[in-house]
């Protein structure tokens, strides 16, 4: 999830973003402060990039490539905003609360209580 913000630069401000050019640094997986800064400094490049949107950008059309291969495209960049973007996050965000619950680790809520705080206060 760290790594998905940054997509929202090659996606929103570029005509064809090639995945294989991105020289993202990712640091060592296990180290939460690293993931958490990457993560941070990949929100605000992400609003950036969503500030300099305009109406027509949204209608253009927009390719992903990674070298010579083209593995997405091209679309128009709003659908590809909505259901790559978008859509990629909450499908991650997703998976991470059915590790957290398997794992016994509490939900944070996001949008209101989780379900975890719903039953705790009946009971």
């Amino acid at each position: 999830m760290a790594t998905i913000y940054y997509w929202y630069v090659g996606t929103l401000t570029k005509d064809v973003y090639d995945m294989a050019a991105d020289n993202l640094e990712r640091g060592e997986p296990g180290d939460i402060k690293a993931t958490l800064a990457l993560f941070e400094s990949n929100v605000e490049k992400a609003r950036l990039a969503l500030q300099s949107l305009t109406e027509q950008k949204l209608l253009d059309n927009w390719t992903m490539k990674v070298g010579d291969k083209v593995v997405l495209g091209p679309l128009p960049r709003g659908m590809v905003s909505r259901g790559f973007l978008f859509n990629h996050i909450y499908h991650h965000r997703g998976e991470m609360i059915v590790y957290l619950r398997a794992t016994g680790n509490k939900v944070p809520g996001m949008y209101g209580p989780t379900y975890e705080d719903s039953v705790n206060s009946v009971s």
